[in-house]
């Protein structure tokens, strides 16, 4: 009789468990990240060195989860420390980008414990670099307004769930063409703002950006979310021939381990 109570008693905690997981993947969530990588950047609108250094980001977002339907928005900022080589001895320029993101994904295919999902997202990048040896063309800047593809494949284990995920950007709308001249003492010396931003404009790029993630999520049974990734990303603003259409090319690359919690309201 003992063994037969504890034989029910152990089939109602698991079932009651695997009710509690399959709740915490759906729902409302607000996310907080945070995270430590190694970045590099070039601009050749300033110089065509490279820089490199130690980064460090934090994130907010919020997301909603449905059966067949995810939607989040999320803000990121990065920022870090640069120079020449690694170290602080080096270190030349600062800076980093402001992220807005929102995007949708639907689920494709589920096959056992796999999960397909594909969508799209809609981002703003602003970047923006101070370099301390580079006189009066020390700040830079640059926007990108990028429109996203994203796969995303899952593998479900009890209460964890691995993923990996690819997001490319077909198609980007770019502010540029590289620093911003704070004092141009051969045009008006009395207006050292007269050039700032005067060589920017707006231009249409393809292929920008391509990212990948590979990370694991711990459902909990109170609903929340513990992750854990390892993310890459490569950016470049392309450019053509006579550096008019797409001038002064910028790239950006980064590797970064990214810790978030996830809280279900």
């Amino acid at each position: 009789m003992k063994r037969i109570i504890t034989i029910i008693l152990s089939l109602l905690f698991f079932i009651s468990l695997a009710q509690a997981q399959h709740d915490a993947s759906q729902g409302i969530h607000i996310g907080m990240q945070g995270g430590i990588g190694y970045g590099l950047y070039r601009d050749i609108g300033a110089s065509p060195l490279t820089y490199r250094g130690l980064e460090l980001m934090s994130g907010l977002s919020v997301s909603v989860w449905q059966p067949l339907w995810r939607f989040e928005t999320r803000l990121n900022l990065c920022g870090g420390g640069y120079g020449n080589r690694l170290g602080l001895n080096y270190m030349q320029a600062y800076g980093g980008q402001v992220r807005i993101d929102f995007q949708a994904m639907r689920k494709t295919v589920e096959m056992g414990r796999w999960q397909l999902w594909a969508g799209a997202s809609l981002d703003d990048r602003a970047d923006i670099r101070y370099n301390s040896t580079l006189g009066n063309s020390c700040v830079g800047a640059s926007n990108f307004i990028n429109l996203n593809l994203i796969g995303r494949a899952e593998m479900h284990l009890s209460h964890w769930v691995l993923h990996g995920q690819l997001a490319m950007t077909p198609l980007s709308l770019l502010l540029r063409p590289g620093f911003c001249y704070m004092d141009n003492y051969d045009h008006q010396i009395n207006n050292p703002l007269s050039d700032f931003m005067k060589q920017y404009q707006w231009y249409w790029a393809g292929a920008t950006i391509v990212a990948t993630q590979l990370g694991a999520t711990l459902l909990l049974q109170n609903g929340n979310r513990v992750a854990l990734s390892y993310r890459w990303h490569y950016l470049t603003s392309r450019a053509t021939a006579d550096n008019v259409t797409a001038p002064y090319t910028f790239e950006q690359a980064g590797h970064a381990i990214v810790f978030e919690l996830g809280f279900k309201l």
